[in-house]
């Protein structure tokens, strides 16, 4: 039986996971570059960790924003660099690669090129959404079909899944980076405060919700104050963010809306049968399952893997 590997390019992170060996790579999608030298100094979270404190001609970049490479070279400079160290892993494997539904044919035959140096066995790529849904361990051969809803860091995607097939699909800009964003404005504008990357996870993730609550969440947040430039720490409550969330998930719910109504009757008849997964790190939102369900007339669920639906779909998936 060949190895299997699992590749995800995703909006924040790159994932690699070996079949027989779990995770070997999970880091973000960036590098330190110099423009002079043309050198990679940094690659990950070293990276990240240079931003705002860097000069010309040193950049701190993403090769692969969105799901598009935006310098070949660079994005090949920095996968050898992630995919040396696991070479004997790749060679002689089969490797699934998940691809963004709105790409381009030229990531996939660069990437292919790219992977082949490491002489795999056979490199398959597969459509997010499908990876996801498996991941979430539906049956995408099911005749009644599936919705998925998979919210990555940068962009959504809904998607209607019938005997395997992805037969209509949609893609929002809104997602998990616009969520970061209202949070960090929400404390330069109303509170002069400056959070780092570490505070925006944790209100999300502890009190996140999309529901009202009997009592509600709080949790203490540190930050910079942006006149004194002194630490300070104040409580906030899932209260605060109510709005920043329901907007952003009452998109998806006129996207979903609309994805549908490309279907045919018999279809969205279907649907209801099994209704909507909800994949990608949002799904741990407090209430995302009985969000949708008291909209739709249809049930709900979230990925128990959630964030990692699609890493886990590139092991699980058969062919």
């Amino acid at each position: 039986m060949s190895k299997r590997i699992g590749i995800v390019f995703g909006g924040e992170l790159i994932k690699i996971t070996s079949k027989e060996n779990g995770i070997l790579y999970n880091d973000f999608s960036l590098v330190c570059w110099d423009k002079k030298t043309r050198e990679i100094l940094a690659i990950g979270a070293d990276a990240k960790k240079l931003i705002n404190k860097i000069e010309a001609p040193l950049i701190v970049f993403n090769p692969i924003m969105d799901g598009e490479i935006q310098d070949t070279a660079i994005f090949k400079l920095m996968m050898n660099e992630i995919l040396k160290p696991l070479e004997d892993y790749l060679k002689d494997a089969e490797i699934f690669v998940s691809y963004n539904p709105d790409e381009n044919n030229y990531n996939n035959e660069f990437i292919l090129n790219l992977l082949d140096e490491y002489k795999p066995d056979k490199v398959y790529f597969e459509n997010r959404l499908i990876l996801a849904a498996i991941g979430a361990g539906a049956n995408i051969k099911d005749e009644y079909g599936y919705l998925v809803l998979d919210i990555s860091y940068s962009k959504a995607y809904i998607g209607v899944i019938v005997d395997e097939k992805i037969i209509s699909w949609s893609v929002s800009n809104l997602a998990e980076r616009d969520i970061n964003k209202q949070i960090e404005l929400y404390f330069k504008n109303k509170i002069a405060l400056i959070i780092d990357n570490e505070s925006v996870q944790r209100i999300k993730f502890s009190i996140g919700s999309l529901i009202k609550l009997r009592d509600d969440l709080s949790i203490s947040i540190s930050g910079r104050d942006m006149t004194t430039g002194e630490i300070k720490k104040i409580t906030v409550s899932d209260s605060d963010f109510k709005k920043v969330f329901t907007n952003l998930f009452a998109s998806y719910k006129t996207m979903i809306t609309h994805t549908l109504e490309k279907c045919s009757i018999q279809t969205r008849t279907g649907i209801v049968k099994n209704g909507l997964i909800v994949t990608g790190d949002l799904a741990k939102i407090l209430g995302v399952k009985s969000f949708f369900e008291d909209f739709f007339n249809f049930p709900a669920r979230v990925s128990k893997a959630a964030g990692n639906s699609i890493i886990e779909g590139t092991i699980k998936i058969k062919k």
